[in-house]
């Protein structure tokens, strides 16, 4: 298939009984590494309250602050855009938009653009790129005593110049565990499952390996299959290579997608070539087209919502620590909250789940601002 590569990890044995290391066969209802899968996706069915930050600011952040942000093309980093408009209101400060384009080029070019605008930007935010890509600017930035606040990027640790990274490898690793629970828990242990990537954001290869790996703990006769695609296949060569990938592969019943926006088109497609009686789809960050499929008992069955609002309140969050001299350890503590919405949880599909009930009241409070 000339639109993605492809990898296989894979078990010929796609029954629905495991069999342990003793070699004596048990019904996966009551295997227990299925079965503590299955309590992880039950937990992860409630919605969750808190947004994980407690701890106040040591007092309202200075006002007059300009930030920019270098936005990726895809349609969540527009929706994180969106609520950094209505967070940086409540703090009194301007937020300027930078396209960031996807090739590499593009991106040293909007870097250069956000470094020689001005005034000089106080911050910048950005996402989904390793910064060996852009490690110049991100030099010139430090020099320049400008904090960066990073997320999906998987970026190590403690990198110079980066001051924190809301979306650390961890968070999408742990959503590719809870989405091969999701596949191996709803199918008994039969499932065939197979994930749908892109290689150009590093995160979500860890998002990939996680989830192959814990398929293989949960479930050792499940098959798992991997499709890569650049990010310019999105919406437009990714719903024919997979019509073709399932043409040869009937027995697929899960398509995984590293994110949502990957699923553009792919309903449309499977139905028209008649390929959308076996198979459902499930993904992470949530976007329009599948919370609608969820909701309305489409082929895409369950999603895990990045949660836009909380990314976007949380980016700030810490850049106010950072101007204040606060610690920034209240932000360290916890990933952001995870929920698996299906069709018994999505409520309105008209809107998109951005964070915990109040999370920009409950941001608020901690920044001493109504």
């Amino acid at each position: 298939m000339s639109a993605c590569s492809k990898s296989s990890s894979s078990n010929n044995n796609t029954g629905s009984n495991t069999t342990p290391a003793g070699g004596q066969t048990t019904s996966a209802a009551t295997d227990p590494a299925l079965q503590a899968a299955a309590q992880r996706v039950q937990d992860a069915l409630t919605e969750p309250t808190s947004v994980g930050v407690t701890e106040p600011l040591s007092k309202k952040p200075d006002a007059g602050k300009n930030i920019t942000y270098l936005q990726c093309g895809v349609g969540i980093c527009q929706q994180i855009g969106d609520e950094l408009t209505n967070a940086v209101k409540l703090l009194g400060w301007h937020m300027t938009f930078v396209d960031q384009g996807t090739t590499p080029e593009q991106i040293v070019a909007a870097w250069d653009r956000a470094l020689s605008a001005s005034p000089k930007p106080d911050a910048i935010l950005t996402s989904g790129v390793p910064n060996v890509v852009y490690q110049r600017q991100l030099d010139q930035a430090r020099q320049a005593g400008i904090p960066v606040v990073d997320w999906a990027s998987a970026n190590k640790p403690g990198t110079p110049g980066i001051i924190f990274d809301i979306n650390p490898v961890e968070d999408n690793q742990e959503r590719g565990k809870l989405l091969a629970d999701y596949a191996a828990t709803t199918t008994n242990g039969s499932a065939n499952s197979v994930f749908i990537d892109v290689p150009d954001f590093p995160t979500l290869v860890a998002e990939r390996d996680a989830y192959v790996a814990e398929m293989k703990s949960v479930c050792p006769a499940c098959k798992t299959d991997t499709l890569d695609f650049p990010a310019t296949d999105i919406g437009t060569k990714v719903p024919s290579a997979i019509v073709s990938y399932l043409q040869q592969h009937p027995d697929v019943n899960y398509l995984t997608m590293s994110f949502d926006d990957m699923s553009v088109g792919v309903a449309e497609a499977l139905k028209a070539a008649g390929l959308d009686g076996n198979v459902k789809i499930i993904g992470q960050s949530s976007n329009q087209t599948a919370a609608q499929s969820i909701a309305t008992g489409g082929l895409q069955v369950a999603t895990i919502p990045q949660g836009v609002g909380q990314m976007a309140y949380k980016a700030l969050d810490v850049l106010a620590r950072q101007f204040n001299g606060d610690s920034l350890d209240a932000d360290s503590a916890n990933l952001l909250p995870i929920w698996i919405q299906t069709k018994d949880t999505i409520g309105d599909p008209n809107n998109l789940w951005k964070g915990p009930a109040g999370y920009a009241d409950q941001f608020a409070a901690l920044w001493h601002v109504s």
